[in-house]
């Protein structure tokens, strides 16, 4: 089956999903997931290291996109477009990579990805089964992919592109050390900066005060959000200019981990967020000089007075 179908799709392997007593495949956007698939025949070639260490942390599925239908703008690579619903409706760790069967011409073995597989996730991922999936979340998943569809262009790339990105950098295991958690805390921050700043104005406060707006239920909320944002903001310049000082109280390992769950719910939190505000029928993206709104307008106007 899948020799005579490969050259329109991508196989993928998906790492951390667990699809618990689901069976049967599954189609989430382009994405279509067979969760009982025979990976262990497919791999055939491979390492026996490497097959088992698939065979136990990975589901197989497909990437086939629709010529005809509108496509997912914010990245080009197949992982981020796969996984980004899955990433915005829940918490959770998962990744994809795209993969290909071992085939023997003339003796010479042809692989493609295992050295980078085990390589990236023998380094940062170590809990099999840390995204839980039921039958009920499909259908729902599935929604946020047609919400992400639906999107105007030019709003959310620059979010959605890091808010991925940022989940090939860390993982709750003992692998993950300072630089991973680095990298993930700057590619948070900048996706939260490009939703709520504009060009020209004040970065922490508006950032703190729009991120509060879009969170915050009540005062006391709201005040807690702008302390919080104000805080991650300057661990970014911290990191970004090289100050050794950490901003984070008793940064023990798993204080790190817990700042950085913190701020991956925030950003999640406020791009879904703004996606309610994009997708609002009655929302106008043109002002009244003719110009394009940006997000922070939209998201002043939305909460003003």
């Amino acid at each position: 089956m899948v020799s005579n179908i490969r050259n329109v799709h991508t196989d993928v392997l998906i790492f951390g999903l667990d699809t618990g007593k689901i069976e049967e495949e599954f189609i989430i956007g382009d994405l279509r997931v067979i969760p009982n698939f025979d990976l262990r025949s497919y791999l055939k070639g491979y390492a026996e290291s490497d097959i088992d260490f698939i065979v136990e942390s990975a589901k197989y599925g497909q990437y086939r996109p629709k010529p005809s239908s509108k496509s997912l703008s914010f990245s080009p690579m197949v992982d981020d477009v796969c996984l980004i619903p899955f990433r915005l409706f829940k918490p959770g760790w998962l990744s994809a990579m795209p993969i290909a069967p071992v085939t023997k011409t003339d003796g010479i073995e042809t692989r493609c990805g295992l050295d980078i597989t085990r390589h990236l996730f023998g380094q940062i991922w170590s809990d099999y089964g840390s995204y839980p999936i039921t039958r009920e979340e499909i259908g729902r998943i599935q929604g946020k992919y047609e919400q992400l569809l639906a999107l105007p262009k030019g709003y959310l790339e620059m979010a959605l592109r890091r808010f991925s990105k940022s989940y090939r950098y860390i993982q709750h295991s003992e692998y993950a050390g300072r630089s991973e958690l680095d990298d993930y805390w700057v590619d948070l921050v900048i996706s939260l900066e490009s939703i709520t700043t504009r060009m020209n104005e004040g970065i922490t406060s508006n950032m703190a005060r729009r991120t509060a707006l879009l969170l915050g239920k009540g005062n006391s909320e709201q005040g807690e959000i702008r302390r919080k944002v104000r805080e991650i903001y300057k661990q970014r310049c911290n990191i970004v200019h090289g100050n050794e000082k950490d901003i984070i109280e008793d940064a023990t390992h798993e204080k790190r981990f817990a700042e950085a769950d913190y701020l991956g719910s925030l950003i999640r939190d406020t791009i879904n967020a703004c996606i309610e505000i994009l997708t609002d029928a009655s929302i106008s993206f043109i002002s009244s000089s003719g110009d394009r709104k940006t997000l922070a307008d939209l998201i002043d106007e939305k909460f003003q007075p």
